[in-house]
């Protein structure tokens, strides 16, 4: 039987390959379904493929592409070791990539550990958006992405700011319900009270997953359309919540009406039933019978 503490993270080089291993070790109660073996590897592998871009706004290193295979699975609780195959189209993006890890990452192996679990918690903080209070700050989460882009700030020598700016332009507001489909199939393995160890020193721990969401409609949710400044017309209200008994017409959309929420620090005196307003709003749609059909609208402004 393989040795799961012979884990050797150095990256190899095959041809215009640089093969960086990783292993994502998930601690957890009882042994994981193939179900949650699968959907993890997927999760994990779709958020990597999103890694090039960040990396080269981060530090100028351009990847022509990705592919993740997997390299050793054991279950106990749960290890995976994959090699994530960053492509190069020439020796000098090459040479670079391997300076800047060795030189300036040495510590936190920013490429790509840090770039993969700042993404990963910006799914969740999607997830916990469109399915709880929408727009609210869920302490846990933001602890837990402010820790992560900081530390990138610190190692690229950026700015906090100028981090989470690259971070956003490599997910537009279009592809948030995705990366959100990504963050839940990462920690679905980890959802039995544990947590999750990548390459042993990077920690995602049993607060924060137990903080985002267990969401059965995100299945559901196949798009987001983003308006601003839009017509909206209110048709139903409760005072007492943010989250129930709300309904609103947006003739951007359609004529039916759209169950509603709040994000956290709308003024809910500014709201008049029954009269056009001017609102920025972000529309989720479902596929029902192959159509795509508006799901849940969140307001998070009132002009």
């Amino acid at each position: 039987m393989e040795d799961i503490s012979a884990f050797d993270p150095q990256p190899t080089i095959i041809g215009n390959v640089i093969a960086v291993p990783f292993r994502f070790s998930y601690s957890r109660s009882g042994v994981p379904s193939i179900n949650e073996i699968i959907e993890s590897l997927q999760g994990v592998d779709a958020i990597m493929r999103r890694t090039p871009k960040a990396m080269k706004k981060l530090i100028g290193i351009d990847i022509s592409g990705v592919s993740v295979s997997v390299n050793f699975i054991k279950t106990g609780s749960l290890y995976d070791d994959i090699v994530v195959n960053f492509m190069f189209g020439g020796r000098k993006q090459m040479d670079l990539f391997l300076k800047e890890m060795h030189e300036k990452f040495m510590n936190h192996k920013v490429i790509p550990v840090l770039v993969f679990l700042a993404l990963l918690g910006g799914g969740a903080l999607s997830v916990y958006k469109f399915s709880s209070i929408p727009g609210a700050s869920n302490p846990i989460i933001n602890s837990y992405n402010t820790n992560i882009i900081n530390i990138i700030a610190s190692d690229s020598g950026k700015s906090v700011e100028s981090v989470q700016k690259i971070l956003d332009s490599v997910v537009p507001k279009s592809e948030e319900v995705k990366l959100a489909k990504e963050s839940l199939k990462v920690l679905a393995a980890a959802r039995a009270g544990g947590d999750i160890k990548v390459n042993g020193d990077m920690h995602i721990d049993s607060a924060f997953i137990s903080a985002v969401p267990v969401w059965k409609d995100m299945d559901k949710i196949e798009d987001i359309l983003n308006l601003e400044n839009t017509d909206a017309n209110i048709r139903a209200v409760d005072i007492d919540s943010s989250t129930n008994g709300w309904a609103v017409v947006i003739p951007a959309v359609g004529k039916n009406r759209i169950k509603m929420l709040l994000a956290e620090g709308v003024d809910k005196s500014k709201i008049v039933l029954g009269k056009p307003m001017k609102v920025d709003v972000s529309v989720l749609y479902e596929i029902r019978n192959d159509e795509k059909i508006p799901y849940r609208c969140i307001l998070s402004a009132i002009k």
